[in-house]
């Protein structure tokens, strides 16, 4: 045998241990990676050990079934699968006689160490794995030799006799030694990747720990401390770290650094409560306990401290808090009114108030540690026992009882007992001695008003919450019932539904009984209903009753259904008569009034009739009048501006008066109702000043709000009332100021909002200020009559004001302007901190830019069709056409791009809010704009409800829809 090719086997083993060691560092953690380089690590030295075999005959005899069985067991599949393609490759480049049994040899090697990986690998290393292992490696190399001897080669017997002893028992022994080698390595990188996962833990648990947390040396010197501990000395991180005993228990008497050190040696261990004081940034005091820990070396040796501090602060105010408490709870257990005993577990008097020792005439010494049993005599106890059992299941037992006190006098008492913690009782006593003579008393007097009642000769009922309560025999015969029928019966269940004089007899009776409950003593007829539908006739007299703190009602009844019947015969004929007498008094009072009321309709019908007829020929005068000076003339510019503004003004005056008309008309019929909204009072002022800031500018008037609502303020109420009211003051203001100023002023005033319209016009005199809430008056002056108006205004404003539950005045004087006051009962739904004054801007929009949009109009009128086309294409935009709602759905359906709608209300075979709601449906982001002539409050809401917010009105202002359309396309 040749050494040499021994020794180069050897070599490439510890290279291949090293190798193998390299690459476990490096790539443990990646598996793939792993198996990678170690199957070409195996499959080199496999191949070396080919090309320097150990035995070499005519059958080259190597030490790879040593490499591959290792490579095969640590590297796993992916590695045995490298080295054993590698290792086949060049055996078959070599080959030789010995090519298959050098292939079976490599196929084994590898499939004996996966099989040994699978069964072993992750099971913990014990003398029985390696046994297993060794096993194995025994039987691997077995299984060599079996090949050599079974498969065809060259010289058996000569190779049987050179390799057999070296295959069998060197082999093996290279295979476990090289096995045991790698698994040591392994196992120590395992130890010390834990060991560093564990460092980390700790430094991590260290840092983020909500202790204080300091290392230190038997000298003092401080080896790590946490953030917290740093915060807390005012150290900064990099600093040097300084010496413990300058930090810890500084100017501390009872504990220092040298007492803790000499505990920790003599205990081995010091865990302790020991407080420290640190001052923060401003002052506070942080209170810390500290906890100390020693670390021993192999010799038993101190080398170092962990100290650990929790912060206490929380506690000691907590504690401080609790003392207070608990001092607070004494006075009060002290000085309560009720006696209070505290018992133990047995029974006897642990602790007691001055008011128990006042209560049962015992002194401390005499009562504190005795059974409470002292307290109540045998007999008392048997009829009123303790009851354990229930106060054990968390129950308050509430029991009343005589106490026997020192002097052997007794007391009624009532009692609460409870269990309290820690297995103790508590019982409060109260003395009701009072309360039981009053029981008693009580209980006397109802036993005595028991026997009048049952032997009284009238029916009586006692009732309470308008229900018989309690009844007398007496009540019994003459209603013909039982008692078990009759409690629980209201008066008018047992009467006729009606009683005489056609009023309902359970509203009358309601009403009696409220009179007898506030102290009158009621007296009356009624008819009450006995068995078998009988009629009797009662005189009946109702009497308030109190029974402690409770009100009842007694109704003594007396039957007179004798009598009655004798009086009726008489009753009836003089009820004739007067009835008679009443019903020719009525109709002759009904006809004088109807004459008055006749002749003042006739006044008011004419009064109506005139001025109606006045004030809608004067603007109609004016509108036909200059329609025809401009018809068919050539007129210059300047002239023809002046012929339409007067059209213009004439028709704004007709569309007022029908307003006011129809307004008018609602409020007579009593069909005008008010409409609750949730809307902001910076937007109702807002939309007023945009609304009449162009036609004050054009009388060169200044028109100002003033804000004294220190919120934005949202309330509930009828947004379009309140705008219709203000409105029409500010229009009047607008008319009757020549020059000068009009203000707009809104706060809050109590419960109510007030609303003030100040002007700088031509006043009004103290005598003409009551009539300017009649209708049809206006005040005879100069002005007055030049502004023209039907003289509804300011009475519409008033009936809608009233209607709302306010009122509305005015402050004025000649010649130096009026303030308008409406105050009115507005529900506040928020109220936003605003200190903000309102931003108002300069609402005149006199045409905008619409080059590019696409505007579907919706309108069955041809007129109101060519007008709002002709309005819109001036400013540039594509128009489409729609005569009715079913072309808008069906346009917006086929996918046609659209900016803006403007739809008509009222139009054939789907009206506008029908359309908007399908329109919606398909595509909720087109604005819709409804433009119609519906300008009643019912149908705006209306026309909101169905999604659209914005509305114009006809007849069409253009500034308005200019506004309004600029708010959609900007």
């Amino acid at each position: 045998m040749n050494l040499i090719p021994i020794l180069n086997t050897l070599s490439f083993l510890i290279v291949l241990v090293l190798l193998h060691d390299f690459i476990l560092r490096r790539y443990y953690k990646e598996t793939a990676s792993y198996q990678v380089f170690s199957g070409v690590l195996f499959g080199l030295i496999a191949v070396l050990s080919m090309l320097n075999p150990i035995f070499e005959t005519t059958i080259i005899f190597d030490g790879r079934s040593i490499v591959l069985f290792i490579g095969s067991y640590f590297g796993g599949f992916v590695a045995a699968l490298i080295a054993g393609v590698m290792s086949i490759t060049v055996s078959i480049l070599l080959g030789g006689e010995g090519v298959t049994v050098g292939v079976l040899i490599i196929t084994i090697s590898i499939i004996i160490g996966l099989i040994s990986r699978t069964l072993f690998f992750s099971e913990p290393e014990t003398i029985r794995k390696r046994a297993k292992i060794l096993a194995s490696i025994i039987i691997l190399h077995f299984c060599i030799i079996l090949t050599l001897l079974l498969i065809p080669a060259g010289a058996k017997q000569e190779i049987g006799r050179e390799i057999s002893i070296p295959v069998l028992l060197i082999f093996p022994v290279i295979t476990y030694f090289l096995y045991i080698l790698i698994d040591q390595h392994q196992n120590q990188l395992r130890l010390r990747r834990e060991y560093q996962r564990v460092q980390e833990n700790f430094r991590q648990l260290a840092e983020n720990n909500y202790n204080y947390l300091v290392r230190f040396d038997i000298e003092g010197d401080i080896i790590y401390q946490n953030q917290k501990f740093i915060d807390l000395c005012n150290l900064q991180s990099g600093r040097n770290r300084g010496k413990i005993n300058e930090i810890l228990f500084v100017g501390n008497s009872t504990i220092n650094m040298d007492i803790v050190f000499s505990q920790i040696n003599a205990k081995r261990r010091y865990l302790s409560d020991s407080e420290d004081i640190f001052v923060d940034k401003n002052n506070n005091p942080i209170y810390v306990i500290w906890s100390f820990e020693g670390v021993f070396n192999s010799n038993n040796r101190l080398e170092d401290v962990i100290a650990s501090g929790i912060d206490v602060t929380e506690r000691h105010r907590l504690q401080m808090a609790l003392d207070n408490s608990e001092s607070h709870l004494s006075s009060i257990f002290d000085l309560a009114a009720d006696a209070i005993l505290i018992g133990n577990p047995q029974g006897q008097i642990i602790r007691a108030n001055q008011r128990a020792y006042e209560l049962t005439g015992y002194k401390e010494n005499e009562l504190i540690g005795k059974s409470i049993g002292i307290l109540f005599s045998k007999e008392e106890l048997e009829r009123v026992p303790f009851r354990y059992d229930l106060l054990n299941q968390g129950l308050v037992v509430r029991s009343e009882r005589y106490l026997t006190r020192m002097d052997g006098s007794l007391t009624f008492i009532e009692m609460n007992t409870k269990r309290m913690p820690k297995g103790t009782y508590s019982a409060i006593i109260r003395d009701s001695s009072e309360r039981k003579k009053y029981e008693d008393e009580l209980r006397a007097g109802e036993e005595r008003y028991r026997t009048l009642f049952e032997s009284a000769n009238d029916a009586i009922l006692l009732l309470k919450d308008y229900k018989v309560l309690e009844c007398n025999q007496k009540a019994l015969e003459l209603f013909e019932i039982g008692k078990e029928k009759l409690i629980g019966l209201s008066p008018w269940e047992f009467s006729p539904r009606q009683q005489k004089g056609r009023l309902y007899s359970n509203a009358l009776a309601i009403k009696y009984i409220d009179i007898a409950l506030n102290g009158d003593v009621p007296h009356f007829e009624w008819e009450h209903i006995a068995s078998k539908d009988k009629i009797i006739y009662c005189e009946i007299k109702l009497n308030l009753v109190e029974i402690g703190q409770e009100k009842f009602v007694q109704a003594i009844i007396k039957d007179i259904s004798e009598q009655k019947k004798n009086l009726l015969l008489i009753a009836d004929k003089e009820s004739m008569l007067i009835e008679k007498n009443k019903k020719l008094s009525e109709i002759n009072n009904e006809l004088k009034a109807a004459k008055i009321k006749a002749e003042e309709s006739d006044k008011l019908k004419s009064a109506f009739l005139a001025n109606m007829s006045h004030e809608i020929r004067t603007p109609l005068n004016g509108i036909l009048g200059f329609c025809e000076l401009l018809k068919g003339k050539e007129l210059d510019n300047e002239k023809a501006q002046i012929f339409i503004h007067v059209i213009e003004k004439s028709s704004q005056q007709l569309l007022e008066l029908i307003n006011d008309i129809i307004d008018l008309s609602k409020i007579e019929a009593k069909q005008e109702t008010l409409h609750q909204d949730i809307f902001r009072l910076d937007d109702l002022i807002s939309d007023l000043y945009n609304l009449y800031f162009p036609s004050a500018t054009n009388k060169n008037l200044k028109l100002t709000v003033t804000k004294e609502v220190p919120n934005s303020v949202t309330v509930m109420g009828d947004l379009l009332k309140m705008k219709q009211i203000l409105g029409n003051i500010i229009n009047n203001a607008l008319k009757f100021t020549q020059n000068g100023s009009i203000e707009i002023i809104y706060r809050q005033h109590g419960e109510k909002f007030q609303f003030l319209v100040k002007d700088t016009g031509i006043g009004i005199s103290e005598a003409d200020i009551s009539k300017i809430f009649e209708r049809f008056r206006q005040i005879e002056t100069e002005l007055g009559k030049s502004s023209g108006g039907t003289g509804l205004g300011l009475a519409i404003c008033k009936s809608l004001v009233e209607l709302m539950g306010g009122n509305i005045k005015v402050q004025s004087e000649v010649g130096k302007g009026s303030v308008f006051i409406v105050e009115v009962p507005l529900i506040v739904e928020a109220c936003e901190a605003n200190n903000q004054k309102l931003v108002l801007e300069d609402p005149i929009i006199k045409t905008i830019n619409l080059t590019g949009k696409k505007i579907l109009i919706a309108e069955d009128e041809a007129v109101n069709m060519l007008l709002i086309k002709s309005i819109l294409e001036e400013c540039n935009a594509t128009v489409f056409e729609a005569f009715n709602g079913l072309e808008v759905v069906d346009l917006v359906e086929k996918g046609l791009t659209i900016d803006l709608i403007i739809m008509d209300i009222k139009m054939p075979k789907l009206n506008g809010i029908e359309a908007a709601i399908k329109v919606f449906e398909m595509n909720a982001n087109i604005p819709i704009i409804a433009l119609t002539a519906y300008a009643m409050h019912q149908e705006i809401h209306a026309i909101r409800q169905a999604g659209i917010k914005d509305i114009v009105t006809k007849p069409i202002d253009t500034n308005d829809l200019f506004f309004v359309m600029n708010k959609y396309l900007g």
